[in-house]
């Protein structure tokens, strides 16, 4: 799990940390970073709040507002 969680963070910082990317690009590149993360996390609970907190800052830096309200909570579940 740590061998595969510092693979993943090193691929984001080589990505510069998804900056300077079209909005199509951050969302393609967010979820290449996403989903491996979710299947690495060591706790059941709170990760999804835990990502989620994770992406907000992460979508802040690269210069993007994520409207919370526009979320489909359902869809985002979905396998």
């Amino acid at each position: 799990m740590e061998r595969e969680a510092k693979r993943l963070f090193m691929k984001l910082a080589n990505d510069n940390f998804l900056q300077d990317l079209s909005p199509e690009e951050f969302a393609e590149k967010s979820a290449e970073f996403l989903a491996p993360l979710n299947v690495i996390h060591a706790f059941r609970e709170g990760n999804g709040r835990t990502q989620l907190s994770f992406f907000l800052l992460l979508a802040d830096q690269a210069g993007y507002a994520i409207d919370l309200e526009a979320l489909d909570p359902d869809a985002l579940l979905r396998p």
